[in-house]
C-alpha cells in the first residue's frame, strides 16, 4: 500500500511540474503573440491563473493514465500525444471561440497550443512512458480497428456522425443565444448571411475533428463503453468547457456562464453519439483488467494485462 500511495503521489507532482510548464509557456507565447496579432494578449487574474494550473493539472494526470494503455512505441505516443493535446486546445477550442465571435484570435490560440501541446507530450513521455517490447504498430492498430465492420457500415456511421454532431451543436447554439444575444448588441454586432455561413462552416468542421480526431482513441481503447465516456468526455469538459469559463473572467458572468453551459452539453451529447456510433467491444473482461492495471503495482500483472491486449 505505501509503495501504491507513492508511486501515484509521484505521478501527481510531476503532473504538477508539467502543468506549471503548460501554464509558463501559455502565458509566454500569449505575450509574444501580441507582437503579432493585434489584440491577442490578455491580462489574467491570480485566480484565474490558478484554475488554470489546476485544470492542465487535472489533464496531464489522467491524459498520461490513459496513454499508459495503448501498445504503441514511444515515438508513437509522443506523436500521439502532441496531436491530442493540439486537437484539445487549438482546433477544438478555437473553433468554439470562432462561432461564439470572442475576442480570441484563433491564429494566436493556434500558436500558443503547439507550444503547449509539445510541452505537454515531451515532459509527459519523459517522466511516465517507459519503453516496452509489448508494442504494436500504430497503423496497424487502426487497420484492425477498421477492418472489423464492413466500409458501407462504417460509411454510415461515420455520415451518421458527421449530421448529428452538427445538428447538436446547431441546436444547442440557437437555444442558447437569446441568453447571450444582449452580449453582442453591446458590442454593436451585426449579424448577416455572411456571419451565419461561417459560423456553420465552422461547426461543420468541428464535427468532422471530432471524428478524426477520435477514431484513433476508438481504436487503442480496450476498455468498457461506460468508461470511455468518461475518457473522451472529461478531458474535452476541463479543456474546451471549464478553461474558457475560468480564464476569461473579463467576459460578462451573464456571457460566460450561458457559453459554458452549452459547450459543456454539446460535448458530452456528442461524446455520446461518437461512442455509440463507433465503439467495437473487445474480447474478454478488458475493463476489470484495466482497472487494475491502473491501480496496481505489480509486475507480474502489468506483463499478463500488456500479454492479454497485444492479440
Amino acid at each position: 500500500m505505501t509503495k501504491q500511495t507513492f508511486k501515484y503521489a509521484h505521478r501527481m507532482m510531476y503532473s504538477l511540474v508539467i502543468a506549471v510548464g503548460c501554464v509558463f509557456i501559455y502565458i509566454s507565447t500569449d505575450y509574444l503573440s501580441s507582437y503579432f496579432f493585434s489584440n491577442s494578449h490578455h491580462l489574467f487574474s491570480m485566480n484565474a491563473l490558478f484554475y488554470m494550473l489546476l485544470s492542465y493539472w487535472v489533464i496531464i494526470f489522467f491524459v498520461s493514465l490513459l496513454f499508459e494503455q495503448f501498445l504503441l512505441s514511444i515515438r508513437a505516443k509522443t506523436i500521439s500525444l502532441f496531436f491530442y493535446f493540439f486537437f484539445l486546445t487549438g482546433a477544438i477550442q478555437g473553433l468554439v471561440h470562432y462561432v461564439m465571435q470572442t475576442e480570441v484570435l484563433f491564429e494566436s490560440l493556434l500558436i500558443t497550443s503547439i507550444f503547449v501541446s509539445i510541452t505537454s507530450a515531451a515532459l509527459i513521455i519523459k517522466g511516465f512512458q517507459k519503453s516496452s517490447s509489448e508494442t504494436k504498430p500504430y497503423f496497424q492498430q487502426i487497420y484492425r480497428f477498421f477492418n472489423q465492420r464492413h466500409p458501407f457500415d462504417w460509411a454510415v456511421r461515420i455520415l451518421a456522425g458527421g449530421i448529428l454532431l452538427f445538428i447538436t451543436y446547431y441546436l444547442m447554439s440557437s437555444m442558447i443565444f437569446p441568453f447571450i444575444e444582449p452580449y453582442y448588441n453591446q458590442k454593436s454586432f451585426h449579424f448577416g448571411l455572411y456571419f451565419e455561413s461561417k459560423k456553420r462552416m465552422a461547426m461543420v468542421t468541428h464535427s468532422v475533428l471530432m471524428i478524426l480526431g477520435f477514431i484513433p482513441i476508438f481504436a487503442l481503447w480496450r476498455g468498457s463503453k461506460s468508461s470511455l465516456l468518461f475518457w473522451l468526455g472529461f478531458p474535452l469538459f476541463i479543456v474546451v468547457a471549464l478553461q474558457p469559463f475560468i480564464l476569461y473572467i473579463h467576459w460578462p458572468l451573464g456571457f460566460r456562464f450561458p457559453i459554458f453551459i452549452q459547450t459543456t452539453m454539446i460535448i458530452y451529447i456528442q461524446t455520446i453519439i461518437l461512442v455509440q456510433l463507433l465503439f467495437i467491444p473487445t474480447t474478454g473482461n478488458e475493463e476489470d483488467r484495466f482497472s487494475k492495471f491502473l491501480w496496481s503495482n505489480n509486475k507480474s500483472f502489468e506483463r499478463e494485462y500488456y500479454s492479454g491486449i497485444k492479440e
